[in-house]
């Protein structure tokens, strides 16, 4: 995939050197280059990728100022340059983005998530997302809950605080996932973060215990996905469930639904499950 990216400034193909990616000799005219360490920090593959893509990436941590002071920024394409962007500046663009929703992610156990969005929207809830790692878990709480505000209209500026280090450190791009699976949630998570008009993660870890409120983790999360749209059929002694394509509700379906057989949105369910697949639907929509 980086053999193939186009320059963000001008279109032409970029070329890998040594030290750098550089705008191609035929576009003469742009000789924009992205260092492969910027202030210390090193530039992976996968950031110049969202680089090319967005013209901007996240707010990101690990850079070194010439004072040897560690700071966060964003970088962001202006021109033929790669300039930074701080938190402060995205802070001030206007008096709206000043009105930020906080979306904090924490995962307890394997598969668990408690979601926890504040400030214009505001929401609650544990998710179960199946026998995944925590690190995984927190990832399907933000796609979720990024879903959630799209839903009420909220698309301004996002402030993640999660729970587990290796997430962040995915989401950021600093490592890249050993595991496919993991890769296709960052590479979803990153899509539905990019409707948002800036955000940022940060690691903010609190000592493991039990989910704020006592919530039951065997629940279902009402009103987690409120935009579901499911279809169900009869057939047979069983029924046929399709869900939409996202993989945050596939698993929390997975996890609510264990006779569930199938795989990708479509399922197959026992008939005598209907009413508790219908249950399920009505109270993720938050409509019970």
């Amino acid at each position: 995939m980086i053999n193939n990216l186009n320059c963000p400034s001008c279109g032409q193909k970029l070329k890998i050197q040594p030290n750098s990616w550089v705008c191609s000799w035929i576009c003469s005219n742009c000789g924009l280059q992205i260092n492969k360490k910027i202030s210390g920090k090193t530039i992976t593959p996968e950031i110049i990728s969202q680089l090319c893509k967005d013209k901007r990436t996240a707010i990101m941590s690990g850079f070194i100022s010439k004072n040897q002071k560690p700071f966060s920024a964003a970088l962001v394409v202006q021109g033929n340059r790669i300039v930074f962007e701080f938190p402060d500046h995205i802070n001030s663009n206007s008096t709206e983005n000043n009105k930020q929703v906080v979306i904090r992610v924490e995962s307890p156990s394997s598969g668990v998530a408690g979601i926890y969005i504040t400030g214009p929207v505001n929401f609650q809830c544990t998710a179960n997302f199946g026998l995944i790692p925590t690190r995984l878990a927190e990832c399907m709480g933000v796609i979720s809950a990024g879903r959630y505000l799209l839903y009420n209209q909220y698309n301004k500026r996002l402030v993640i605080k999660a729970n587990n280090r290796d997430f962040v450190e995915y989401a950021l791009r600093e490592v890249i996932p050993a595991r496919k699976e993991a890769r296709y949630l960052i590479e979803y998570m990153w899509q539905v973060l990019g409707r948002f008009e800036a955000w940022e993660i940060k690691y903010e870890h609190q000592k493991r215990s039990s989910l704020r409120g006592g919530v039951v983790q065997s629940t279902f999360p009402r009103g987690l996905f409120p935009w579901l749209k499911v279809d169900i059929f009869p057939e047979g002694k069983n029924i046929r469930v399709q869900l939409p394509d996202d993989p945050s509700l596939i698993a929390n379906f997975r996890a609510s639904i264990r006779t569930a057989q199938g795989e990708g949105c479509i399922y197959t369910v026992p008939s005598g499950a209907e009413k508790v697949v219908r249950a399920w639907a009505a109270t993720v929509k938050g409509q019970q």
